[in-house]
């Protein structure tokens, strides 16, 4: 797909043509009805009402119902994290508005794009679509100029997601994709669904055909581990969000056994870290502790130091989330053998990714980046028992701020 190609995909078929037709008539009708009233001689009531398009979309001529938005050069949560949130904000907005019938995504300055971005955003639109059944959602958009962007738009982005004609890609380009498709579920009466079983599934699958690729595969007993982490982390996306998504795609890099690079997205709309753990549900006792951890970095002025640079109550909790044996249940009985799997899953990703990895955590107005600086470490916490901590400064000590670089709001 070349720059410049315009994709079009609409809900709109001709039935929902006549109908909309026959609305619209309807409406002249009344408005014609109005008018002779007027003319008639009838009171007219003073003041200018402002139109509900004007106030969701706060754009100079609202009527259109045509919303352009644009990609930026580095679109990723990963990378950019802070403009990426903006784009997705603006979906979001847009997607909520009744007035606005096309979104059109231009991508033609996306000179690097990010699953995790794209793949959100691709969520927020197809749910606006499925929800606006009798206020059908347009979709519209130029692909980029730089060739990896389009091939990810076709193999895993808006274009592969809607089904659209353009997202099939020439046979030699598709022998170098690995895939784990879009897949969704959530749990039915607080109770782990068969789906979070089945997304664990597909993920190895993918994982392991991407390792093929290199001549390795994971053995039984490392999917098995992998699997067992994946599984508690969308259980606890379960547990305090409700619906959560997972994706991956891979492409192989040209020559021999060149590697290329392996994605992983697992995402859910809801409750953050943050308030899940400082709600009613969370045992006091560990409340208490994280209110203890943070009034004594306000008392040393890590808070005020670093005020609006990046260290908050926020990203400390968020942080302090992510510790080996933390979860809502801590310092109860249900929680004996909760807390373990994100922190495992993160060490895990680590190890294996060998020389650059790069993964984030995405949590309200938290980011927390890790690419091997900082990795989790055992640390005592009373008698011959060691849990694993890591605190994103130069002594990996929690009553320390971490390095802004990587954690921050």
């Amino acid at each position: 797909m070349q720059s410049g190609l315009v994709y079009l995909a609409s809900d709109t078929g001709v039935s929902e043509v006549k109908r909309l037709t026959r609305k619209r008539r309807k409406y002249f009708e009344v408005v014609r009805r109005k008018r002779e009233k007027r003319a008639a001689g009838r009171p007219r009531k003073h003041g200018r009402r402002s139109r509900p398009s004007e106030k969701l979309l706060k754009t100079k001529r609202p009527s259109r119902g045509r919303v352009v938005i644009k990609i930026p050069e580095t679109f990723s949560l990963l990378d950019d994290p802070v403009r990426a949130i903006d784009v997705v904000r603006r979906v979001r907005e847009v997607c909520a508005a009744s007035a606005v019938k096309e979104i059109h995504l231009d991508h033609s300055r996306c000179k690097h794009l990010g699953l995790c971005a794209s793949v959100v955003t691709d969520v927020l639109l197809m749910q606006a679509r499925s929800r606006r059944k009798g206020n059908p959602l347009a979709l519209s958009g130029v692909n980029s100029s730089d060739a990896d962007v389009n091939v990810m738009i076709r193999a895993t982005g808006i274009l592969h997601n809607i089904k659209h004609p353009d997202a099939v890609l020439p046979k030699e380009i598709e022998r170098t994709i690995r895939r784990s498709e879009l897949y969704s579920g959530r749990a039915a009466r607080r109770e782990k669904s068969r789906r979070c079983d089945e997304a664990a599934t597909k993920l190895i699958e993918y994982f392991n055909a991407c390792l093929t690729t290199q001549g390795f595969e994971l053995s039984d007993e490392g999917a098995l581990y992998l699997s067992s982490l994946i599984t508690e982390v969308i259980g606890n996306a379960e547990e305090h969000s409700g619906r959560w998504y997972t994706i991956g795609f891979y492409r192989k890099r040209k020559g021999g056994l060149a590697a290329g690079q392996c994605h992983i997205v697992l995402f859910n709309f809801g409750q953050t870290i943050y308030e899940s753990l400082a709600s009613d549900s969370t045992s006091e006792e560990l409340k208490d502790r994280i209110r203890s951890l943070a009034n004594r970095h306000r008392k040393r002025g890590f808070m005020d130091v670093l005020r609006g640079r990046g260290w908050s109550d926020e990203a400390l909790w968020t942080l302090y989330a992510l510790q080996e044996g933390v979860s809502r249940f801590s310092f109860t009985e249900k929680g004996r053998d909760r807390g373990n799997g994100t922190v495992k899953m993160i060490d895990f990703f680590l190890t294996l990714a060998g020389r650059s990895p790069k993964m984030c955590v995405l949590s309200g107005k938290t980011y927390i980046l890790f690419d091997g600086t900082y990795s989790p470490l055992d640390k005592p916490v009373g008698g011959s028992e060691t849990r694993k901590v890591i605190a994103f400064n130069a002594t990996n000590d929690l009553e320390k701020p971490p390095n802004r670089k990587y954690v921050f709001t």
